[in-house]
């Protein structure tokens, strides 16, 4: 049996995904380039923290 915080979190991506289909095709494009950046910032922001704490 999973926790209450772990079926809030699958519930998420899920509910995402459904509003996907009221997008155009030029809407959901720019859509999915935003949440790329978005995913980018958060994957550098890291590296560059943790690197600084090493120096």
């Amino acid at each position: 049996m999973s926790s209450p915080s772990r079926v809030s979190s699958d519930q998420g991506p899920v509910h995402e995904m459904a509003n996907v289909k009221d997008f155009d095709t030029e809407e959901l494009i720019e859509y999915l380039q935003r949440k790329n950046l978005k995913l980018k910032v958060k994957m550098k922001s890291p590296a560059l923290i943790s690197r600084d704490n090493f120096r």
